[in-house]
């Protein structure tokens, strides 16, 4: 396996956890509201694309999927992740918030919004889920 798709999964798992640190803390509010809003988009569409890895639900042939990074890799946190995590048709749900208010243009959107909640639901799985990989990634190597 290529170390190039390691190299974008770091990429991402390091754009998230930088944002998510700097989003929460008081440094955040040092700059105007459109880059506090910069940074706390750039947090989620990096959480999305880190949730599409870890769902292995890329559909095309160049999608990176866990299992591209860890052939047979498992954890019971996938699957409550998935459940929290929701669907695109699911009202209210973690997914239908970033598709509906970050990722596409739809009515619903708004110029502010707090996403405390999708954060809420999801950080505590992924920051796990992201060291389990890190685990059997050192186990392999």
């Amino acid at each position: 396996m290529s170390t190039a798709l390691w190299e974008v999964y770091d990429f991402e798992l390091s754009m998230f956890s930088q944002m998510l640190h700097f989003g929460t803390t008081e440094e955040c509010k040092k700059f105007p509201p459109p880059v506090q809003n910069a940074i706390v988009e750039s947090m989620l569409l990096h959480l999305r694309i880190l949730v599409d890895i870890l769902f292995s639900r890329g559909s095309g042939k160049d999608d990176i999927n866990v299992t591209d990074l860890l052939p047979g890799f498992k954890s019971s946190l996938v699957v409550q992740l998935r459940i929290a995590y929701g669907d695109g048709k699911t009202v209210g749900c973690p997914c239908w918030h970033l598709n509906k208010r970050l990722a596409h243009p739809t009515q619903i959107r708004s110029s502010s919004y707090n996403y405390s909640h999708v954060l809420n639901a999801l950080v505590p799985l992924v920051m796990p889920l992201f060291a389990e990989i890190d685990a059997a990634r050192r186990g392999k190597q």
